[in-house]
């Protein structure tokens, strides 16, 4: 895995055409350093915005606390797990149900194959 801190610097640089503009809510911890080779235009605090920021603050949390970082070799796996959990973390029917259906169609495995 890759251990390096997160660079938002590379990371935008990766990503963005030169002369692109970036679009915030001015949240603080935009740096100026990180944003400085990309125009920057500030548009007002909505509703939705604080509910990306919370997913992905979600999402942060999860990564470091279950996997201890990010597999470089395949993040969307990751991601997944994370979409599947987040989905069936309410209503306890949605696993049951997802259960029996990977269930169903299989055959019981007798005890010699077990053992």
């Amino acid at each position: 895995m890759d251990r390096r801190p997160f660079n938002s610097r590379r990371f935008l640089a990766a990503r963005l055409q030169s002369g692109s503009e970036i679009c915030t809510d001015g949240w603080k911890g935009y740096s100026k350093a990180a944003l400085g080779h990309w125009s920057h235009a500030l548009h007002p605090l909505e509703t939705h915005v604080i509910h990306i920021r919370r997913a992905f603050g979600n999402v942060k949390a999860w990564l470091k606390g279950t996997h201890r970082g990010v597999d470089p070799r395949d993040p969307q796996i990751q991601l997944d797990e994370f979409v599947v959990r987040l989905n069936r973390r309410k209503p306890p029917v949605t696993a049951l149900r997802t259960l029996s259906g990977l269930a169903a169609p299989k055959q019981p495995a007798g005890y010699m194959k077990i053992t």
